[in-house]
C-alpha cells in the first residue's frame, strides 16, 4: 500500500499549510509612535542614531506589512525617510556648522 506524504509543518505551526496568510491588522505606524514620544523630549533632541533607529524600525514594518517580498528594499527605506522627516521635520546637516 502506498501513503501519500503529508507536508510537514513545523514544531507548534498552528497554520494548515494551505492556508491563505493572516490578513495583515492596520495598527498606527511605528513612526508615528515613536515621533510622538520624540516631540514628548523635543525634536531637537533626537540623535542622528536616533533617526536612523527610528528609519530603520519604520521601514522594517513596512516590509512586514508586505509579507517581507523580496524586491521593495530600497523603496521601504526612502517611504520610511520620508515619513520621519515629515514627522520630525528634516534633519540637520552633516557636519554641523558650515563654512563660507
Amino acid at each position: 500500500m502506498v501513503t501519500e506524504k503529508k507536508p510537514s509543518r513545523t514544531r507548534g505551526s498552528t497554520e494548515h499549510p494551505s492556508a491563505p496568510p493572516a490578513p495583515v491588522r492596520a495598527e498606527p505606524s511605528f513612526a508615528k509612535r515613536s515621533v510622538k514620544k520624540a516631540k514628548a523630549v523635543g525634536a531637537d533632541t533626537v540623535s542622528a542614531t536616533e533617526r536612523a533607529l527610528m528609519i530603520a524600525r519604520s521601514a522594517y514594518h513596512r516590509a512586514e506589512r508586505r509579507g517581507f517580498a523580496p524586491g521593495h528594499e530600497l523603496e521601504d527605506w526612502v517611504a520610511a525617510e520620508r515619513e520621519i522627516n515629515r514627522l520630525l521635520g528634516p534633519p540637520p546637516p552633516a557636519g554641523g556648522e558650515t563654512r563660507d
